[in-house]
């Protein structure tokens, strides 16, 4: 499993729910948002499957993340208010 990918797929949910005012934002919910069903989604975040190229790119395109920050966790790209919704997500378990 990747713990890391696994984290950083949860702070992604959680952020993104945090910019559109969800405090919130459920499993279910969220893979409606970005189109893949609910059990791929858990998939990601308990086990940490990693998402395929198309299925991350539709993630970006969604949310404003970067391919880096999907797979590197690299936040350097990222917009600022998804940054600073990850800074608040972290503090969320």
């Amino acid at each position: 499993m990747d713990e890391e990918f696994a984290e950083r797929m949860r702070l992604l949910r959680v952020a993104y729910g945090l910019t559109i005012g969800i405090s919130e934002l459920s499993q279910l919910r969220w893979a409606q948002i970005v189109g893949m069903s609910a059990t791929g989604w858990n998939n990601c975040e308990a086990r940490g499957a990693r998402l395929g190229l198309d299925r991350a790119l539709t993630i970006c395109a969604k949310t404003g993340a970067s391919l880096d920050f999907i797979y590197r966790g690299d936040r350097s790209a990222l917009p600022p208010k998804l940054q600073l919704a990850l800074i608040e997500a972290e503090q969320i378990k």
